[in-house]
């Protein structure tokens, strides 16, 4: 049996542990509060920025969005336009994302530092063409481009670029130009949207890195929507 002295030990001892747990809490947020918005959206990996880009259309038919780190034309389809009941069986919308991965030290290639980008798309496009850009912001700015890619037909397209470890430690950052030619029948919906976790990154080989779930894959990822001819929006 617990007397009465014991039980005022047990809520004294409860009243502590309540407060603790309540300091504990505060200090936690507190702290991710003065880590800044980037950190708590490296955290989150919610974007810190999220805008619309609106398309530069050309004479020609090419609209052109461009942000930060992306630039991606699209171009005109110049297949033969599919026929009526064929436009009708396919998907109302196609996505494609153009995605600046983060400059990271290699998991593949020991001793260098890369960086990715990638064109993903929900369906085939005509053509993806890509070309990317590895990017030392400081110290000394310096840029190593990599050779262009391109194929027909496919969903997806993918670049990149690496350089020796003794580029860093420095901060790095990618930057990606693609074009695409959507799929016969289907047109640039509206804006594009920018989504932006930060451009710069410090790396470093063997260095001290952010632990993976505070890093996003990518840097920026733009977004381009089409819509199938025959629908009005």
């Amino acid at each position: 049996m617990i007397n009465l002295n014991e039980r005022n030990v047990l809520k004294i001892r409860n009243i502590i542990t309540g407060c603790a747990a309540a300091l504990l809490l505060v200090s936690t947020s507190t702290s991710a509060a003065l880590a800044g918005d980037e950190d708590s959206a490296f955290a989150d990996n919610v974007p810190v920025i999220t805008e619309e880009i609106e398309g530069a259309e050309q004479i020609d038919g090419k609209v052109t969005f461009e942000s930060d780190q992306t630039q991606l034309t699209v171009l005109p389809s110049t297949a033969p336009e599919p026929t009526a009941a064929e436009l009708a069986a396919k998907a109302r919308y196609i996505t494609c994302n153009l995605n600046v991965e983060n400059v990271h030290p290699s998991a593949h290639v020991s001793g260098t530092i890369n960086g990715v980008a990638k064109i993903t798309c929900d369906a085939a496009a005509g053509s993806l063409t890509l070309h990317y850009s590895l990017i030392r912001v400081s110290p000394n700015n310096k840029q190593w481009a990599a050779p262009s890619k391109s194929n027909a037909g496919k969903k997806t397209i993918q670049n990149n670029k690496g350089v020796p470890c003794s580029n860093g430690p420095a901060k790095f950052q990618g930057w990606a130009q693609g074009q695409l030619t959507p799929p016969a029948g289907y047109q640039v919906l509206g804006d594009a949207t920018s989504n932006k976790w930060g451009k710069t990154l410090q790396v470093a080989c063997g260095g001290a890195k952010r632990a993976a779930v505070e890093t996003p894959e990518n840097a920026e990822t733009l977004t381009v929507t089409f819509v199938r001819n025959d629908i009005s929006e």
